[in-house]
């Protein structure tokens, strides 16, 4: 018999949650954002859960800032939580995501930073805005991005969002970034 750590349970409850759209989840029975009381540092539980991913963009900017002024930063909540936040500025964009993103590179979970990293390829596709490129090319670099000097998968999707993002002027340098490791120079090849 296999026993699951608390991790692997939450990974498959999050993705069948999200994969049935949270059918099997608690109705949520707040009215609004402003009685909404849970701890951000706990996991996300199925009727929070539900309740999350039904807020308008507007709902999310008033939560995020109501946690804001309390001096909770998106690495203040529990990996569960700073997963949805990075995830809900992919199909819902409000006011805080452009930092929620970002800070979402720099996450201690490998997951978070996978995700913000695909999105801000998604959302800023041919804008050939270069700040957010520099941005992501400083997160390609971080050390816990590589296990024992081995690329991590988050860099070959650094790559692709800078890929995505198009900004002529950076492709040198991108090459040069990639072309430093036989991995990562080979996609690098492949994408470009």
């Amino acid at each position: 018999m296999t026993v699951l750590s608390k991790l692997q349970k939450t990974v498959i409850f999050m993705s069948v949650f999200m994969f049935t759209g949270g059918v099997f989840a608690k109705k949520s029975v707040y009215k609004n954002v402003s009685n909404w009381n849970f701890n951000p540092k706990a996991q996300a539980y199925s009727g929070d859960w539900q309740y999350f991913m039904s807020l308008s963009a507007k709902q999310k900017s008033e939560l995020w800032t109501k946690w804001s002024q309390k001096n909770h930063n998106l690495k203040d909540w529990h990996w569960s939580w700073r997963q949805g936040w990075v995830g809900s500025c992919k199909s819902t964009w409000h006011s805080a995501c452009k930092k929620i993103l970002i800070d979402g590179l720099w996450d201690e979970a490998m997951v978070v930073r996978v995700k913000a990293a695909r999105a801000i390829g998604k959302i800023y596709r041919n804008s050939g805005d270069e700040r957010v490129a520099k941005i992501l090319m400083n997160a390609y670099q971080l050390k816990k991005n590589t296990r024992s000097g081995e690329p991590m998968s988050i860099q070959m999707d650094i790559l692709y969002s800078l890929k995505q993002i198009n900004v002529k002027s950076f492709r040198k340098k991108i090459k040069k970034m990639a072309f430093k490791h036989p991995k990562t120079k080979h996609y690098h090849q492949r994408v470009f």
